[in-house]
């Protein structure tokens, strides 16, 4: 499911078998794991990340010249929901469940600057955006090629 997540617009990303299991094992090893399901089908995940275990040393240097706490901060690493059910709520859930996991703690987050859904999701929740604060990610696409985007970022601050 992972896989055809980000296979679709604006990503168009291609994963191996082998990455996604890295990247669940580390959410279950050291994160926030969270599936949904309907019956026996997973219909959705959300993960979390310690900030620092995240995102790289460059890009923390940045949070931390807007006065983030790295060291005491989470990261919404992954959010997914199957094509067959979205825009029916699974999402904003699964993002809630982690929000409350780590209630009363700082949560950043980095979606596409093309993905106004997500964004929504986000924003609708009380996250804003982190001015002056971007992140050129370079992957492989479904057609093969290599290819970069512009991610931007979203914090929500604790309360």
């Amino acid at each position: 499911m992972y896989q055809e997540t980000f296979a679709d617009a604006p990503y168009f990303e291609k994963f191996s078998e082998e990455e996604v299991r890295e990247f669940f094992e580390e959410y279950r090893q050291q994160g926030i794991l969270y599936i949904a399901s309907s019956d026996t089908k997973v219909i959705g995940f959300g993960a979390m990340l310690p900030l620092p275990r995240a995102l790289p040393r460059d890009i923390l240097d940045k949070l931390q010249t807007v006065g983030i706490n790295v060291n005491e901060t989470w990261y919404n690493a992954d959010l997914g929901v199957d094509k067959d059910f979205r825009r029916k709520g699974i999402g904003t859930q699964l993002v809630k469940a982690r929000l409350d996991a780590v209630r009363g703690q700082t949560v950043v987050m980095r979606t596409s600057g093309d993905n106004k859904q997500s964004q929504s999701i986000y924003q609708s929740l009380g996250f804003e955006q982190i001015p002056g604060i971007t992140q050129v990610v370079e992957g492989r696409r479904q057609d093969g090629r290599i290819k970069k985007d512009v991610r931007i970022f979203f914090i929500k601050k604790s309360v």
